[in-house]
């Protein structure tokens, strides 16, 4: 008896350590992360340590709920989540459905044919799923071109702008996306379906059809039911990459799910600046030779505007005029006496000026950008622009603005200006995607009347954000800039 029980103990002990990898993996990537919950409840800005003097409590989760706007936002996004989860659920028999008619294609080489063009989708990345619709659907898309061309419609319909049935829109993309992949199961749990039962139906003369609804489905369904169930516990996160490539100003409203919002909360803006140093003389007088060039009228030239002869020429009175203007973009071929190979390849990776483009350059008495060369203002003089300049007595606004005593002078100072807070932050970024969505609901309104309508809706909704806190916040650190100005001027 008691051999007995060690043979119990021992065969325990061994299937433990069968799943005992399986738990590990468990543990590692499922429990473990949930140590990031921690930083939910502090004010935390990397990359420095987490202390408890930067402990905030509940705050993040109050500020989700502080005013009547976000508590619609929320209610809002929760709206969007429950109903793209719900309408998946709803269809979710539809890749049952699916394995089952597939099943019945009698010819092998077409059902293997349909089997592998349904499951391809699945393997590439929803920007290359947005890709393709963009190609179908957008104004200049397939679709668009031929009912043009077919004079079905004189202008183009902006599908993929549209915030009309977007749910559903969404649903079938994700269905062409996995139909394919998810029906694999099905079709693995049809073929472990007693053919004796099918056999015996037929001679009892079932239909096809007959066979389907009282053996396939009923044998399909303990399959179907542990699927609901591992979906259901899903329910909240309909994933992100979706409804991120296809969210817009005009369908954000209803396509903005949880986890969209939760991105869109916390990573809408901000710019990480790293520099780091350590050379020796040799190398930091040659890096001080290349910047004492690089600020140099001939270095500026190379940056601001590229190669002479390539870029640009220069003529007998030292006016530059624009060449291969887009050079750039087209990754045009570079002589060989210039290095050869696209301009691309040659094209400066140094993103910061030291001087401006907008500095007046002293070989031509004009500023760097050529946008105020007076070659290209010749060039690209508009109807338009030549009335403006009579009626206003100026070739641009800014001469305007001189001329009108509408510009002031002020000295450059070098001041560190406080950087936004985390709650500064959020309402920034809540409020700059409200501008950005209703100023393109506003440029395409069509009536002055929508367009009042559009934007007391934006007024009272960046106010409910608490948009006056972002403009108290933005008064104070600027205004350390202006003190600075004024200190430095009454010095001079």
């Amino acid at each position: 008896m008691k051999l007995l029980e060690n043979k119990r103990k021992l065969r325990s002990l061994r299937e433990f350590l069968y799943i005992l990898p399986f738990l590990a993996l468990v543990a590692i990537f499922s429990y473990y992360p949930l140590y990031g919950w921690f930083y939910a409840f502090f004010d935390y800005k990397p990359p420095f340590p987490l202390t408890w003097d930067r402990f905030v409590g509940l705050k993040w989760f109050q500020t989700m709920v502080s005013n009547k706007v976000r508590v619609q936002q929320l209610l809002s996004v929760l709206r969007n989540t429950f109903a793209v989860s719900g309408l998946s659920l709803a269809f979710s028999w539809f890749p049952m459905m699916f394995a089952v008619f597939l099943n019945e294609i009698k010819s092998t080489g077409f059902k293997k044919f349909v089997q592998t063009v349904t499951t391809l989708p699945n393997f590439i990345s929803w920007v290359l799923v947005y890709s393709i619709a963009f190609a179908i659907f957008s104004s200049t898309g397939a679709v668009n071109t031929v009912a043009m061309s077919l004079g079905l419609y004189d202008e183009p319909k902006i599908f993929l702008a549209s915030s009309d049935h977007i749910w559903f829109k969404m649903w079938l993309w994700l269905t062409w996306k996995n139909a394919g992949w998810a029906a694999i199961m099905y079709i693995a749990a049809i073929a472990g379906i007693d053919e004796e039962l099918i056999t015996a139906a037929k001679v009892d003369g079932a239909s096809r059809m007959k066979i389907i609804w009282h053996i396939t489905i009923p044998s399909l369904l303990p399959t179907y039911f542990v699927i609901v169930m591992l979906n259901l516990a899903n329910f909240l996160s309909n994933g992100f990459e979706q409804f991120y490539v296809f969210q817009n100003a005009f369908n954000k409203e209803y396509i903005q799910v949880l986890d969209l919002y939760v991105y869109n909360l916390a990573m809408g803006s901000g710019r990480v600046f790293g520099i780091g140093s350590g050379v020796d003389d040799e190398k930091f007088l040659r890096i001080m030779e290349f910047l004492d060039w690089y600020a140099s009228p001939d270095g500026l030239e190379y940056q601001h505007i590229g190669i002479e002869g390539f870029n640009y020429t220069r003529g007998a009175d030292g006016k530059l005029t624009i060449k291969n203007e887009n050079a750039l973009m087209d990754n045009l071929p570079v002589p060989e006496e210039w290095g050869g190979g696209g301009f691309n390849d040659g094209n400066n990776a140094i993103n910061q000026w030291i001087v401006d483009a907008i500095s007046t350059n002293p070989k031509t008495g004009e500023p760097y950008s050529r946008t105020y060369w007076s070659t290209y203002k010749a060039a690209t003089q508009t109807e338009m622009k030549r009335q403006w300049a009579e009626k206003f007595g100026a070739n641009e606004p800014a001469e305007w603005m001189k001329k009108n005593g509408k510009l002031i002078v002020s000295p450059n100072v070098s001041v560190t200006l406080p950087t936004d807070p985390n709650d500064i932050a959020i309402i920034r970024n809540s409020c700059e995607e409200i501008l950005e969505e209703y100023s393109w609901k506003m440029i395409f309104c069509g009536s002055e009347e929508k367009f009042d309508q559009l934007w007391d809706e934006m007024v009272a909704k960046m106010d409910g954000n608490d948009f006056d806190l972002v403009v108290e916040f933005d008064m104070q650190k600027w205004q350390i800039e202006l003190d600075a100005k004024k200190q430095a001027m009454e010095n001079q």
